[in-house]
Order: structure tokens, then C-alpha cells, then sequence
């Protein structure tokens, strides 16, 4: 799975040797809602119309789902030479 801040471009990537698809539930939801919305919000700040930043983090909440995994190792995936490398505890 990876995670990147759109302003900076910062991505890390986390891997796991297992995964397990699980019902999602409401406390899910609105963690999706949360992030959404700041993603949304990171989006305008960066220059990025609302329209475009609306349509980008559009999601039908009955299409969502949940992963669970225990993450065995992360990444730096930041664009540069850096990226690819493993991060250290």
C-alpha cells in the first residue's frame, strides 16, 4: 500500500507477505470521509479547482473496502534517488 502527500510528493510504501479482505464498517467510513476531505482540501491548497479535486476524490461509499494486513516492511517511494530504499524502525 502506498501513501503519498500530494504537495510534497513525499510516498511511502508499506508490503506485507499477507492480506485479508474484511467488511467495512462504520468507523471505516468515516475515516474515508476524514481523509477524503483532506485530500480534497490538499488538493485546492496546491492549485487544483474544486471540480477537479471533487471529481478526483469521489467514491461510492457501498464500493468501499477494507484490507487488513500486518506491514513486514516500508519504503521510501518519493520521487529521487532516495526512492526505493528501506525505511529503518
Amino acid at each position: 500500500m502506498t501513501f503519498t502527500q500530494p504537495s510534497t510528493h513525499r510516498s511511502i510504501q508499506l508490503k506485507a507477505d499477507s492480506a485479508v479482505l474484511s467488511t467495512v464498517d462504520a468507523t471505516d467510513g468515516a475515516a474515508v470521509a476524514v481523509q477524503t476531505a483532506g485530500l480534497r482540501a490538499e488538493l485546492v491548497d496546491d492549485g487544483y479547482s474544486e471540480a477537479f479535486a471533487a471529481a478526483y476524490c469521489a467514491y461510492e461509499p457501498d464500493e468501499l473496502a477494507a484490507v487488513d494486513f500486518v506491514p513486514e516492511s516500508a519504503f521510501v517511494q518519493t520521487p529521487g534517488p532516495n526512492a526505493g530504499s528501506a525505511l529503518q524502525p
